[in-house]
This record gives C-alpha cells, sequence and structure tokens, in this order.
C-alpha cells in the first residue's frame, strides 16, 4: 500500500459536487435573509400571519442555509474519508446512509472493477449479515435487493477524490496483504481476481514432548518437601534400630542356650 505512518490508507470522499452545493446553500441564505428583512425594513406587511410567516421562515432558512454554507466550504478544503483501507479489511463511508462499517477480507468473496461508460468498484461480501450496519434500511435494501448471487457494496468514481483505478489498486494490495499473512504457513489457491479466493488453513503443529523438569537443588525444596523427606529418614532409621535390637537379642539366646549345653 501507500508509504504512511498508519495501518490503513485513507480514501477521500469526493469535492467535486461541493462547490456548487455551497452556491446552492449561499442563494438560500440570501433568500432567507431577504424574507426576514421584507416585514421589517423593505416591506411593512399589515397581515399578521404574513408578517409572521416571514419572520419564522426567514429567521429558520437564515441559520440552516448560513450553517449548510459553512460547513460546505468547510468540506471543501477538508473532505471526508470515503474508505479506510487496512490488511484486516475497510472500513465502509459510503454505501447505504452512513457507510456499512468494518468488512473483514474474511467475508469479501469478491473484488473487481468494471469499465465502460459507467466504471464502478464492486465488492461482493460471503455473508449480508455480518455488515455492522445491515439494520440501515438503504444498505440492507441494496445488499439483499441486489445481485442474486451475492450481496455487493459499490465505489463510484464520483464518490471518491482520486481515480477509480488508484482506489481498486488500494483494495487489492490491501487484499493480497491479508492472503499473504493468512496463508504464510499454509496454501492458498488463487484462482483469479474476480472470484472467491480459498485458503487451506494451516496445519495445526504437534504438540512439543513434555520435557522432564530436573530434580530441584535442595536449596529450592519447599517446606513441604524438606519435611515429607524428613520424615522418611526418620522412619528409616527407626526401623533399622528395631531390627538391630531384635538381632542383639537373637545373637544372645543363642549364646545362652550354647552355655547351658557344654553344662
Amino acid at each position: 500500500m501507500d508509504s504512511t505512518n498508519e495501518e490503513f490508507v485513507r480514501i477521500k470522499k469526493s469535492n467535486t459536487l461541493t462547490p456548487w452545493f455551497a452556491l446552492v446553500a449561499f442563494a438560500l441564505a440570501a433568500a432567507s435573509i431577504y424574507c426576514l428583512l421584507v416585514p421589517l425594513v423593505i416591506y411593512r406587511v399589515d397581515n399578521r400571519v404574513l408578517y409572521y410567516l416571514f419572520l419564522v421562515v426567514g429567521a429558520v432558512g437564515t441559520l440552516y442555509f448560513t450553517g449548510l454554507f459553512a460547513y460546505m466550504i468547510a468540506q471543501l478544503f477538508s473532505p471526508k474519508n470515503a474508505m479506510l483501507v487496512s490488511s484486516e479489511g475497510f472500513l465502509d463511508l459510503l454505501n447505504g446512509t452512513d457507510g456499512a462499517g468494518f468488512i473483514p477480507w474474511g467475508n469479501v468473496a469478491k473484488l473487481e472493477m468494471t469499465g465502460g461508460e459507467k466504471p464502478l468498484i464492486i465488492i461482493g461480501l460471503l455473508d449480508a449479515d455480518a455488515v455492522p450496519n445491515i439494520k440501515d434500511a438503504k444498505l440492507n435494501k441494496q445488499l439483499n435487493e441486489g445481485s442474486p448471487v451475492m450481496p455487493e457494496l459499490f465505489v463510484k468514481p464520483y464518490e471518491i477524490a482520486i481515480p477509480l483505478k488508484k482506489a481498486f489498486l488500494i483494495l487489492r494490495e490491501a487484499r493480497d496483504s491479508y492472503y499473504r499473512e493468512s496463508a504464510a504457513s499454509g496454501e492458498t489457491a488463487i484462482l483469479s481476481d474476480t472470484v472467491t479466493r480459498t485458503i487451506r488453513q494451516p496445519a495445526i503443529p504437534k504438540a512439543a514432548p513434555k520435557k522432564e523438569e530436573p530434580p530441584k537443588p535442595d536449596d529450592e525444596k519447599s517446606v513441604d518437601e524438606l519435611l515429607k523427606e524428613l520424615s522418611g529418614e526418620i522412619e528409616k532409621r527407626r526401623q533399622k534400630l528395631a531390627n538391630d535390637n531384635k538381632k542383639s537379642s537373637e545373637e544372645i539366646e543363642d549364646i545362652i542356650k550354647y552355655v547351658k549345653g557344654k553344662e
């Protein structure tokens, strides 16, 4: 993707129509100001209904269209984002009312750009229900009543501030980066740029044999281990002492029997 310090590439919205919208907003704001001044300065209105109608329409129109004009001027110099693209997916802000939301590349089955008089980028999805903003009525209608094969998102040339071909290359490079990362230890079957790419999941590595831990040095043994060893050693010495006493008693009895036999 384009060299950037960010983890994603910004594709800005087009501002081609913004000057025209700003001009219309300016004209309507001027008309609203005129309506506001008519009953106050320009012409005396005896009819109370018309008087207040001019005032209300003029005041509301002046506030609304003046604000809209200022907004259009701001957008002219600082357009909004249309898409944010990364190797994980892309944030769509074009389709539907406020955009489709974040779409991971794992939910993209097709990515292609059409030619002709009306070129556009088509992004086919595997699962429309996984789209974050699927509840938006406009977007829901587009996804469920569009292509009979699969739901699709669109990027149109007049919606973005860069050439459509460049936007397509940004999307394709990000998608390819996703596939390269996903198939780093597996195998990828790439059929074409317009059909689903299938990825064979990497084999699960076998668990390494568990290494036996070397015995802990005495200075690392716990208190319970030391007490257990001490108890065992005491038991061994007790049994040895008992055996030694029994053996001594048997030897003394043999000697006494031998002496009596001599007598």
